[in-house]
C-alpha cells in the first residue's frame, strides 16, 4: 500500500486552501459589519463585488504557501492516526485526533505569523482563535474529502 492514496494526496493538495479562503470570508464579514455599523466613517457607498474580491488575491498569495506548509506538518499526524486505526477507515477517536491536531496546528501558525502581520503602514488582524478555527476547518475538509 502506498504511503498516501490518490484520494488522500488530492485532499492534502486542495483542502489547505480552505484556510486562506476562510480567512478572506472572515475578513470580508468583519469589514462588512464595520461598514454597516459606522457608515459615516467608511462612506455610504455599498462595497462592490470588485471591492470584496480584491483582497482575495493577496490573501491567497500569502496564505496558500503557509497553509500548505502547515498541511505538511499535519500529514504525519493523519498518518499516525490512520496507522493506529489499522490502516483502514478512521474511527471516531482517530478523526477527533486529526481535528484537534488541525486546530492545534492552526493555533501555532497564528502564534508564529501574528507578529509579522503588524507593521507601521498596515496591520492585518489574525486572532489566535481564528487560526485554530481555520486549522480545524482544514481538518474537517480533509476528512470529508477522504471519506469513502
Amino acid at each position: 500500500m502506498p504511503l498516501l492514496t490518490r484520494r488522500e494526496l488530492t485532499a492534502a493538495a486542495i483542502t489547505p486552501l480552505v484556510a486562506p479562503l476562510g480567512y478572506w470570508l472572515a475578513l470580508t464579514a468583519y469589514g462588512f459589519a464595520r461598514w454597516l455599523t459606522d457608515q459615516r466613517k467608511y462612506g455610504v457607498r455599498f462595497p462592490t463585488v470588485a471591492d470584496l474580491v480584491k483582497p482575495l488575491g493577496l490573501v491567497l498569495v500569502v496564505g496558500a504557501p503557509i497553509a500548505w506548509a502547515a498541511a505538511l506538518v499535519g500529514l504525519p499526524l493523519y498518518l499516525a492516526a490512520r496507522h493506529a486505526g489499522g490502516g483502514g477507515p478512521l474511527g471516531p477517536g482517530q478523526r477527533a485526533a486529526v481535528l484537534v491536531g488541525g486546530a492545534a496546528i492552526g493555533l501555532v501558525v497564528a502564534v508564529v505569523i501574528q507578529p509579522g502581520l503588524r507593521g507601521d503602514l498596515v496591520s492585518i488582524p489574525f486572532p489566535l482563535w481564528l487560526g485554530a478555527l481555520l486549522g480545524a476547518a482544514v481538518a474537517v475538509a480533509f476528512l470529508g474529502m477522504i471519506a469513502r
